[in-house]
């Protein structure tokens, strides 16, 4: 099960909710933060951590769905699976004034994951740094995605090995990563 989950709402918007795990692995798909499929959200001053999950995304997980993050952190989340902060399956994220850290896998995107033509953009002095995972330590992008990093934002000081990109994977990326 997920913590929360949202299906095809044409627009909701969630404020000052903190989404809290227990900090442990759990063995399934358990413990993610929030599930939004088919549906426009904006989340502000809003955190979503401590997930631990064995085979889904930790913090995040959405598809075919537009979503706004202002003010708000995902942090502190682990999987074994790709995206241990946010994974995006056909949407887009935007990120305002808010934060990405401290997110572990030991696969593709320890900050986010994007797959099926995904777009990724940091505005406003949004961060994503700190995150650990074998492919694309920060950001993972899939064939067809997109990255847009504003000059006031960046993604840098995420870490796996010495030879893992900040940005890694297929995508295409405009603006300075790392």
């Amino acid at each position: 099960t997920w913590n929360l989950t949202v299906d095809s709402a044409t627009s909701f918007t969630l404020v000052r909710i903190h989404v809290r795990g227990t900090g442990d692995l759990d063995t399934e798909c358990l413990g993610s933060g929030i599930d939004i499929r088919a549906s426009n959200a904006t989340i502000r001053q809003s955190v979503f951590s401590k997930f631990g999950t064995k085979w889904c995304t930790a913090g995040i997980w959405f598809e075919g769905s537009t979503v706004e993050l202002i003010d708000s952190e995902i942090v502190d989340n682990y999987t074994y699976n790709r995206g241990a902060g946010v994974n995006v399956s056909g949407g887009k994220l935007t990120l305002r004034h808010s934060t990405i850290r401290d997110n572990l896998t030991p696969v593709y995107g320890g900050g986010v994951y994007l797959s099926d033509g995904a777009e990724l953009y940091l505005e406003e002095g949004s961060l994503i740094t700190r995150n650990h995972g074998a492919g694309g330590s920060g950001v993972d992008t899939g064939a067809g995605t997109k990255v847009t990093i504003s000059a006031d934002s960046a993604i840098r000081d995420n870490t796996f090995n010495a030879e893992t990109p900040q940005c890694g994977g297929e995508g295409t990326v405009i603006g300075i990563c790392g």
